[in-house]
């Protein structure tokens, strides 16, 4: 029969002190699984979390967890709160420039295009797009002109009557032609209540596809 050899097992206690395990000094045991349950940290224990009442932190220096995450809620809300007015009433993103410069769009927001085609056969200007209402201007986002006759023929796509922002072309043979697509953000903008014509320096056909819109000045 095997002996039985009694054994004394101690603990640290608080103090540090050996005590022998017993009644009054039970064997700690610790919970299973990963970790033991959740701790909870009294507001501003921590101090590299801090507490919840922290000043928010905005700028590149030290601060809490909690100051800085604040900093950050308060730059988005800010960023935020300016978006409505640098948005166009169609949803197009604008950039300011300097001050008092004119804001550019980055790009154009989809668009309802009117697309037109059509020909013209008199000499001088003939109508391609009538002129918008007062306070509002045509937006040509894409054009084609081109000779459909053998006689050769000057084609000029203009606001009005105006020469110095015209696009020109010369036809010297039947389907000698022009074509542009304005890239997203450069389209081309008429004046305000101008028509689109189509100028021709001779009485032959020509031919002219165009998509557009209006918007307000």
């Amino acid at each position: 029969m095997a002996a039985t050899i009694p054994v004394q097992i101690y603990v640290v206690d608080a103090n540090g002190d050996l005590v022998p395990v017993g009644t009054l000094n039970p064997l700690p045991t610790g919970s299973s699984g990963g970790g033991g349950g959740a701790t909870t940290v009294a507001d501003g224990a921590d101090v590299a979390q801090g507490a919840i009442a922290d000043a928010a932190v905005s700028t590149d220096t030290t601060g809490s967890v909690s100051g800085k995450l604040r900093g950050l809620v308060k730059l988005v809300v800010n960023l935020l709160s300016r978006w409505p007015a640098s948005l166009q009433t169609n949803g197009g993103l604008k950039v300011e420039g300097v001050a008092g410069g004119v804001a550019q769009s980055v790009a154009e927001s989809i668009k309802t295009l009117t697309q037109i085609s059509g020909t013209a056969a008199s000499s001088g200007d003939n109508s391609v797009v009538a002129a918008p209402s007062a306070g509002n201007h045509l937006v040509v986002s894409a054009f084609v002109v081109q000779n459909e006759a053998a006689t050769a023929n000057t084609m000029i796509l203009r606001p009005g009557t105006s020469s110095t922002t015209a696009w020109r072309c010369l036809g010297q043979n039947q389907g000698d032609g022009l074509s542009m697509v304005f890239p997203p953000g450069r389209c081309w903008r008429l004046p305000t209540a101008t028509a689109l014509n189509l100028n021709l320096s001779a009485a032959t056909s020509c031919g002219y596809s165009v998509s557009y819109w209006s918007e307000a000045d």
